[in-house]
């Protein structure tokens, strides 16, 4: 398994904080097909709250559009991300009543039900989504995910290899296969799919696995580098004084690793998780 299973194994998920607007916001005057445009502009500008108050105000003046299930099913997405679990959940399950074989509202409903801690509903759904599209990113990379943290490691493959064909651009292909190739030991195989998942999009879980690959393989030089590195651009992970205070056993710098170990947990890092590791290399 992992050097340290401190990886990026996470579920990449994030929730605003924002709250509900009310339609205050919104001109009187506005038609419907207008409201729908304001809707998407926020939409697509995460605005969130803004997006939900209008998107409830056109389903109130059209409440028999062909459009509600997009709309009801991008309502669900803007309730999801400031936190209205409940809400979310209704919104998706109308959209799913009008759109039962859309691989989009299963997989966001799926993404939610991630957030609510219900994984074994959220992998069947995501199972629902890819028999309908095979190739459809967001499902692949969450179902990819879900299978890493069951162990599923062909599975897990199976998933990030076809993500990495169905968008290139997509980091979390590369550091998906990684994650796999972290999982079986295979050190000097994931430093070079990891490097690539940095420049596809920067990260600071990405970074970890690197330097966790780069230590697994006895790169002691380039984990150094990529620790230094990481600590510009994340000067208060946790994770990173970790590492280094495991680099710094390695090279018998005992003090060095004893002040890391401390700012690794003044930063965050568990404290059972620190003694845990700090161990492997004091001997």
């Amino acid at each position: 398994m992992c050097l340290l299973g401190i990886s990026a194994c996470a579920l990449s998920i994030s929730v605003s904080s924002q709250s509900t607007a009310d339609s205050s916001i919104l001109p009187s005057s506005l038609s419907y097909t207008a409201l729908l445009d304001s809707a998407e502009n926020l939409f697509n500008d995460s605005k969130w709250s803004e997006a939900a108050s209008i998107y409830r105000e056109a389903l109130k003046m059209n409440p028999g559009s062909p459009l509600n299930s997009k709309i009801f099913a991008n309502l669900g997405m803007c309730l999801m991300n400031v936190g209205d679990f409940d809400g979310a959940l209704q919104s998706f399950e109308i959209a799913l009543v009008k759109e039962p074989d859309s691989p989009r509202i299963l997989t966001n409903k799926a993404s939610l039900l991630l957030l609510m801690g219900n994984k074994d509903e959220a992998t069947s759904l995501l199972d629902q989504s890819l028999r309908i599209d095979s190739m459809m990113p967001e499902a692949l990379r969450l179902h990819g995910q879900l299978m890493l943290m069951s162990e599923r490691l062909q599975e897990a493959r199976n998933d990030f290899s076809r993500l990495c064909v169905a968008d290139p651009s997509e980091a979390w292909g590369p550091a998906g296969e990684a994650e796999v190739l972290l999982a079986q030991n295979e050190f000097a195989n994931a430093i070079p799919l990891l490097n690539k998942a940095i420049n596809l999009r920067e990260a600071p879980e990405f970074r970890i696995s690197l330097i966790e690959a780069q230590l697994g393989n006895n790169r002691l030089a380039d984990a150094e580098n990529s620790i230094r590195e990481a600590l510009t651009l994340y000067p208060t992970q946790g994770e990173f004084y970790l590492l280094r205070a495991l680099l710094n056993k390695t090279l018998h710098q005992n003090r060095q690793a004893e002040i890391d170990k401390k700012s690794a947990i003044e930063y965050g890092v568990d404290p059972q998780i620190v003694e845990k590791y700090l161990p492997t290399f004091s001997k």
